[in-house]
């Protein structure tokens, strides 16, 4: 088994695409539970894989998350992320990284423009002890 994943606490641990699903389960299986997890990021694939094996383990139920709109169609947040964008590839960096609303097809549209391409559908969850 091999899989990929980070965590800087107190953020979400985040997922990437393992040789096989049963890496993730053996990840939800190795994480400390007292530590805490706030939640998962990654692939939708990978997300729901872990998400249902730490669930499984610890009862913590994930929570989709919804990202807030904040100065929605202002043009505020095209403009800085070309910015952002063109300054991380200016100072050496090879790749840059968004993630979008697929539902969103105006955001989609103004990042496709500004040089972004599709590379996969991800998910955000939190997890709730409860």
């Amino acid at each position: 088994m091999a899989a990929a994943a980070l965590q800087t606490p107190p953020y979400n641990l985040v997922v990437a695409q393992p040789v096989s699903t049963d890496a993730l389960v053996a990840l939800a299986a190795a994480v400390d539970v007292e530590a805490g997890l706030p939640g998962v990021t990654g692939a939708i694939p990978e997300v729901e894989t872990f998400a249902t094996a730490w669930k499984s383990r610890t009862g913590a139920a994930p929570l989709l998350r919804m990202a807030q709109r904040i100065y929605k169609r202002w043009g505020y947040g095209g403009a800085v992320t070309a910015t952002v964008s063109a300054e991380r590839l200016a100072a050496g960096r090879q790749f840059c990284f968004l993630y979008t609303d697929l539902a969103n097809p105006t955001s989609n549209r103004i990042y496709l423009n500004i040089g972004y391409e599709p590379v996969c559908d991800s998910l955000d969850y939190a997890f709730d002890p409860g």
